[in-house]
């Protein structure tokens, strides 16, 4: 079925629930969910004290906040160029075009 867009919001309902003494299998049943994803769910607010999600770890950025201004300025300014002359002209370690690409 996949993932809900708002998991803060179902992990909230969960964690109201189970402070009303509800089992995990009750909550489950009402929010039309795994029994599996309650107990996940109340031991991460367990652990967290927050319905939010995790921070991603992910690749980290090659490029600072500055280099993607300046991306951004020279692309608005010469629409016309190329992604591989953008990266050039902003004198930065970008690989080329993925990166600018990504900045859009």
């Amino acid at each position: 079925m996949g993932k809900s867009k708002d998991t803060s919001t179902k992990r909230a309902q969960i964690a109201i629930l189970y402070e009303q003494n509800m089992s995990h299998s009750e909550i489950a049943r009402r929010l039309h969910i795994a029994k599996l994803t309650v107990t996940r769910a109340i031991t991460r607010i367990n652990e967290l004290k927050s319905y939010r999600s995790r921070r991603r770890s992910g690749r980290p950025c090659i490029t600072s906040p500055h280099t993607d201004r300046k991306v951004c300025r020279v692309a608005t300014v010469q629409p016309t160029w190329s992604l591989t002359q953008i990266a050039s002209h902003a004198r930065s370690k970008l690989s080329g075009g993925r990166t600018v690409r990504r900045l859009f």
